[in-house]
């Protein structure tokens, strides 16, 4: 199912999560993809239905709830909305390091805590 968690693990004191991302979507459906993006917030949700291309809202989800699953519950419903820095990268609290990648039908999200060595 698009979104589902393919892998996650742990590792050094942080966490990587992979999930499934819809092949080559021709509308972003936000109604289908909903039961498995419950971890991201509403304003997450709506700034993807807003992107012109479904390829690149799917993966702008994708990332999203990846990096949400690596932080965990407690941690991730802490966190405000993940938007995108002027490079890029996701803008996220200070209490965590984090990247979002993602290729063809997955993205990944890997988090560590600041003070664990890479």
């Amino acid at each position: 199912a698009p979104f589902s968690t393919l892998f996650d693990l742990d590792f050094h004191g942080g966490r990587c999560v992979g999930v499934r991302l819809p092949l080559m979507p021709a509308a972003v459906d936000l109604p289908a993809w909903s039961p498995t993006l419950e971890q991201l917030m509403p304003e997450e949700l709506a700034f993807a239905s807003k992107m012109k291309s479904p390829v690149r809202a799917s993966q702008y989800l994708g990332g999203r709830a990846a990096l949400r699953r690596a932080m965990g519950g407690e941690v991730s419903a802490a966190v405000p909305p993940i938007y995108s820095n002027a490079r890029g990268a996701p803008s996220i609290p200070l209490a965590v390091r984090g990247s979002i990648s993602h290729k063809d039908q997955v993205a990944v999200g890997l988090v560590m805590p600041w003070g664990e060595a890479a």
